[in-house]
């Protein structure tokens, strides 16, 4: 279920603002290399704007996520997606 409303999230917003909601998604279910992507096309979208936008949007961490989930580790945590709630 949640997979299928960040796809109409990102159906809604026209952009990859979502991108990093889904691939949090995708992490869940175990699709790290999916995830991963998701992930990465988020933070290129980032990139193309303010460096003050970047890191409000949680650039730095969405870096981290994407480190963990490439050496095969969930990061999302049940205290992590409680902090991002």
């Amino acid at each position: 279920m949640a997979l299928s409303s960040c796809d109409r999230a990102l159906e809604l917003d026209g952009g990859q603002g979502s991108l990093d909601a889904r691939g949090i998604a995708l992490a869940k279910l175990g699709r790290f290399d999916d995830a991963i992507a998701d992930l990465n096309a988020y933070l290129l979208w980032l990139g193309q704007r303010s460096p003050s936008v970047y890191v409000l949007n949680r650039g730095p961490l969405v870096e981290e996520w994407i480190g963990a989930l490439e050496a095969g580790t969930d990061p999302f945590d049940d205290s992590t997606l409680e902090s991002l709630r």
